[in-house]
This record gives C-alpha cells, structure tokens and sequence, in this order.
C-alpha cells in the first residue's frame, strides 16, 4: 500500500481565532447534551449496571473505600468488603473529582458527564485540524457535536464520554509523531495510550496497534530504523509509568494477575452460549446465559479465570458455530448486521427505539463519508494507518468478545474526522471549480 510521497507535510498552525471557533462549537455541543439529560434522563437514577457501579463507586472511595464492589457493598448493608477492578479507574476517579466539586447527584453527575462530552467535541476538532487543516477542524466539531451517536449516551454516566476524547487525542498525536518525530510527542503518545487503557481494557490493544502502526510502518525518510524502535520504545515505557501504578494496585489486592480488569470473564461466559451463538441474540451478549455452573470462592480474579475457561470451553464445542458468530459480532459492532436491534439490545431503557434508529441512520451516513475521507487523505498522500489500526482494533475486540456500539466508540472518533476530511475536500473542489 502506498502511503505516503517524501516527507509528511507540516498542517496548518493552531490559531487563537480556529481554537476560539472550536470553543464555541463545543459550548453549543455542550448545551445540546445538557438539554437532553434535562429532557431525557432527569431524575432516573441508576440500576445495578455499568452506570451504577461506576457511580456508586465513586461514591464509596469519597468515604474511603478505594475500588471495592459496590453493589456486593450495598447488597450487603456495608457488611461485605470484596476488592473490585471490574473496570478500569479512570473514569470513576474523575467521578471522585466531580464529587469533591459537589456533583454528586444523579443529575449534577450527568451534567458533568454532558460537559465531559464537550471536551471530546473539542479534541475531535483539533484532530481534524491535525489530519487536514483549519477548515476540516472546523467541520469535524460541528459534526462532534450535534452526532446522535454521543449527544444522546453522553450524558448516561459511563466511561465512552471519557473515552471519546482520549482516542481523539491519540489519533491526534499519532499524526504529530508521523509528521515530526520527537521523543516528547512519544511520551505523550504513551501517556494517553495509558489513559486509553484505564478507561477502558481494550483500549490497551487499541494503543498498541495505533503506536505500532505509526511508529513501524509509517512511511517518513527522517526515521532510520534504530529511530523508529528507539521512539516506540519510549512510548511503551510512558505507558507503563501510567498504568503502573493500577496494575501494581491490584497486584496487591488479587491472587492472580488483573492487569486492567476482571471483566473478561464475565464477557466471554455470557457471550459464548446458546442464545448469542444463534437466533435473536447471535453475536451479541447475554446476561447470566451460561449453562454451565461456575462456582466462584475466591476473589474477582478467580472468578475472571474460571468465567474464560467456560467462555472457550463452550467455544470450543461449538467450534463449527464460531465463524458465524464472529462475523455477527463483526457486522453488529460495525453496524451492517441487526444495526438498529444491536442498539436496542444495548438500550436497557435508556433510550428508545426510535433513539436507536436515529443513531443507527446518523452513524450510517457518518461512516459512508468517512470512506470519502480515507481517499482523500490518500490523494493528499497523508497516511491512512492510524485510521486502519483503530478499524483493526474494533474489529478484533468485537471478534473476540461481541458486537455492541460502545465497542465501537475509537470507530466513531475515527469516522467522525474522516467524514469531515471528506467534506474539506468537497468545498475545496467545488471552490477551484
């Protein structure tokens, strides 16, 4: 494949009036994420969900009870203590933060996320700037902040708010270290790989083959060999620094290794059974759906062992159903198969259905311009390989567990630019014409 032509160009420079346009759109995303938690989500509090364990969890390290389970906790009365590490800190450590501000109802906690939100609009605008000027920074801010797909799971009280900016800011360094290879650009690509991990597991793999990509196969004469592994390197190891201390955490709080989170186990045992291997639910995800017994004494680290040993056992007995299971988790995540059904699935009374079809339509069209986007980064001969590492990795992660749009959130992130690269060189033909 050829990438690129000589040396990456240098993109435009950041200007005070491009940052403060960029602001402004923000703001206006902000206010549209406001205003559907007022109308939307106003008074309903948690369930026994991701929601709820990150909220509740916040809430229990404000009183001094740092990552345990919050519902065994609560369940309980206070009488059960268990260490908990079924999703990375990050996110829930903001939630902390916003809770030191006194934001600690239902609803200041979902307006935090609403603004949270905003953040990501800016990050996506200034990635947009990175890859292919002031004008597609512009635009993809716009379509940031008025996408279905974020302005309505925004302001919901999970990690994907978070989430969104950190990838954004990922891919945006990516193109900086392409384009000028600097050991200080490595370490800030490593730091927010690590961050990526915190927030969400699989955005460790998501670093990897983002890093790996640029760094191994980006096409740039001023990188000699020896450079190139001298500057992953360095990413790596900033990555390490970051997540180092999470992972030493729980190394003194479990029996067995949790590097990121415990989740694995319960994803792969109730995405690997009769009702997501065929009918209604293939490819999909399941609670409790498991027929095999698991009996679970120790602590969430065992209990992650055990719930991926039935997960490929099961797997491994119905090994001829495999391949069409992988291609429905494929095609869920991607949105070609089931995509509306796929986001009702998800939905769990969030949203309605006609919320899903208008993320399924607005997703729909994103990804199509976004496909526009990727050929014209490459008449630009800009490289395109951050882009494919990020379709990569959605596509692994939900092979190998299930199809669910939050899956797919670094695939948004990635569309969300390409479409508004794809509009840039639009208005920039029908100018010269």
């Amino acid at each position: 494949m050829k990438i690129g032509r000589g040396a990456p160009r240098e993109p435009e420079a950041l200007s005070g009036g491009f940052l403060a346009c960029v602001g402004l759109i923000s703001v206006a995303g902000v206010a549209i994420r406001m205003l559907d938690v007022r109308l939307a989500h106003w008074n309903i509090p948690t369930g026994s969900d991701d929601a709820g364990y990150y909220y509740l969890q916040a809430d229990l390290i404000t009183r001094g009870r740092w990552f345990i389970d919050p519902f065994l906790f609560a369940f309980s009365y206070g009488h059960t203590v268990r260490p908990s590490a079924a999703h990375p800190p990050l996110f829930t450590m903001l939630l902390v933060v916003a809770r030191a501000a006194h934001l600690s109802t239902f609803n200041a906690t979902r307006l935090f996320c609403a603004a949270l939100g905003g953040v990501g609009v800016f990050v996506v605008g200034l990635l947009g700037h990175e890859v292919a000027g002031r004008r597609a920074g512009l635009l993809a801010t716009g379509i940031a902040a008025i996408y279905p797909v974020w302005w309505m799971t925004d302001g919901l009280i999970l990690s994907e708010v978070v989430y969104v900016p950190i990838v954004a800011g990922l891919l945006l360094l990516a193109y900086r270290i392409w384009r000028r290879p600097r050991v200080r650009t490595a370490v800030a690509l490593g730091a927010v790989g690590g961050l990526a991990a915190l927030t969400r597991s699989e955005g460790l793999l998501l670093f990897i083959m983002v890093a790996g990509a640029v760094l191994v196969f980006g096409r740039n004469p001023d990188l000699t060999t020896g450079r190139r592994w001298q500057l992953l390197g360095v990413t790596v190891l900033a990555a390490l620094v970051v997540t180092g201390p999470w992972t030493g955490f729980n190394a003194a709080r479990f029996q067995h290794p949790v590097y990121m989170s415990t989740n694995a186990g319960a994803t792969l045992i109730d995405s690997n059974c009769r009702q997501t291997y065929s009918g209604a639910h293939i490819g999909g995800w399941v609670l409790a759906c498991h027929t095999e017994k698991v009996t679970v004494k120790g602590d969430e680290s065992d209990g992650a062992i055990k719930g991926v040993s039935a997960g490929l056992r099961y797997a491994r007995s119905h090994a001829g159903r495999v391949p069409v299971v992988v291609l429905a988790r494929v095609g869920r995540v991607w949105g070609v198969f089931r995509p509306v059904q796929t986001i009702d699935f998800d939905a769990f009374g969030k949203w309605s259905h006609d919320d899903s079809v208008a993320m399924a339509i607005s997703y729909g069209v994103v990804a199509l311009v976004a496909l526009a986007g990727l050929a014209a980064l490459r008449r630009r001969h800009v490289t395109i390989l951050p882009f494919v590492a990020i379709i990569v990795s959605v596509t692994l992660t939900a092979a190998a567990f299930y199809g669910i749009i939050r899956f797919r959130v670094p695939g948004d992130v990635a569309f969300v630019a390409l479409a508004a690269v794809a509009l840039d060189a639009l208005i920039a033909r029908a100018v010269r014409t």
